[in-house]
């Protein structure tokens, strides 16, 4: 007698309200940390580490708008978060491997960086437009959440206004813009867990989060 599989298992509100928020701390944390001297390769460890946690909360943040635009908009958020994570980990692997290749030597190091940069299409994907695409799926998601009145509402300025301050420091390089563009998302998330934490404005009848 064959029976229907059971079906899989449902992350706590807890654990997504916790995936929603440890990626952006973590990047917040690497950034800040950039600005402290000796801590290159302490710094982009934990940037990418909050590279990497921000797979999850791409994953929670489209379970959790799925119902708040069409289908395609959390699919293009989810695709463009996940692409654009795991480009910017490539970076900072990149930029780790470099660094141990030119056994700490900051010249030695600058001059491999130069000649892996000197690929227009190496540069773009992994420094440029790549990396852009994290902040643009989160854009995405934060506008999904402009659609909706209550919980998921408020968060959404926080989130597309931190993407785009984001967008510009990246472009400028200003660490300072990259800090305040971080702390917007780690509030905009934090809000957004917040509500996820207590059950309002998850998917009706707990369907998505037990």
């Amino acid at each position: 007698m064959s029976s229907s599989p059971s079906p899989a298992p449902r992350p706590s509100r807890g654990a997504a309200a916790a995936a929603l928020v440890a990626g952006p701390a973590l990047l917040l944390t690497g950034v800040l940390l950039m600005l402290t001297p000796d801590a290159w390769t302490v710094s982009h460890l934990v940037f990418l580490a909050g590279t990497l946690a921000m797979l999850p909360a791409g994953v929670v943040l489209h379970g959790l708008l799925r119902d708040a635009a069409p289908s395609w908009v959390g699919r293009s958020g989810l695709a463009l978060t996940v692409v654009g994570a795991l480009v910017l980990a490539g970076q900072f692997v990149i930029d780790l491997v470099v660094m141990q290749l030119a056994a700490g030597e900051s010249q030695t190091a600058g001059a491999m960086f130069d000649l892996i940069q000197a690929s227009p299409t190496f540069a773009l994907t992994f420094y440029t437009a790549g990396p852009a695409l994290l902040f643009a799926g989160l854009a995405v998601y934060g506008a999904a959440m402009l659609l909706r009145s209550g919980p998921r509402h408020q968060p959404g300025w926080a989130l597309v206004g931190g993407t785009l301050v984001m967008g510009v420091a990246r472009v400028a390089g200003t660490r300072p813009g990259e800090v305040a563009g971080l702390a917007l998302i780690l509030v905009a998330l934090a809000l957004t867990a917040g509500s996820a934490a207590g059950g309002a404005g998850w998917p009706a009848g707990g369907a998505a989060w037990a």
